[in-house]
């Protein structure tokens, strides 16, 4: 993103490649990774309000949309796109927009074929085939599970525990019992 931004911003581009004369025809649209997010917006705020200050602070702002969630929130985001590189650079520096008398963040936007977590370590940003974290992680309290489990492992949580015994007895592990009976531990 950075390279494409110093790319498009510079005017030194090379006429000459490989000893052919090439035009250059810079790009007149904003890509998709142009794009911030203004979160947390109270509900009060219109969307008109909220545009028109998104407006006033980047001035490039365009395609100004609320992100709608399939889950109900208490609060609204706003998504919009900077055809100016130096401004959108700028809006993530100062890093948030006043509304309303409060100073609300502005972010990258990540779309959601981006937003991935790993199942070793369960970090958002990565996949389980690129994770460079030698050890498993349990995924409720993010503690290491050990490779050799030991009984000593009272002060862990319920998924380290049922890896622990599930390892142990293998073949006697009855999770029914578990489920019926939450004092089992």
């Amino acid at each position: 993103m950075e390279d494409y931004s110093k790319l498009v911003l510079s005017d030194k581009w090379p006429t000459l490649i490989n000893g052919k004369k090439n035009p250059i025809i810079k790009p007149k649209f904003v890509p998709e990774c142009f794009t911030l997010v203004l979160r947390y917006i109270p509900k009060s705020f219109s969307t008109q309000i909220v545009s028109e200050e998104i407006k006033r602070s980047i001035s490039s702002a365009d395609n100004i949309k609320q992100i709608i969630y399939s889950y109900n929130r208490t609060t609204n985001d706003f998504r919009f796109t900077v055809s100016d590189l130096t401004e959108y650079e700028g809006a993530l520096k100062l890093g948030g927009i006043s509304i309303g008398n409060r100073l609300h963040p502005v972010t990258v936007y990540q779309p959601a074929n981006k937003m991935t977590f790993c199942t070793n370590c369960w970090l958002i940003g990565h996949t389980r085939a690129t994770c460079l974290v030698r050890e498993r992680k349990c995924r409720i309290c993010l503690r290491a599970i050990p490779r050799n489990p030991r009984p000593t492992l009272l002060n862990r949580c319920r998924q380290i525990l049922l890896n622990l015994i599930y390892a142990i007895e293998g073949r006697f592990y009855q999770p029914h019992k578990i489920r019926k009976n939450p004092d089992f531990w």
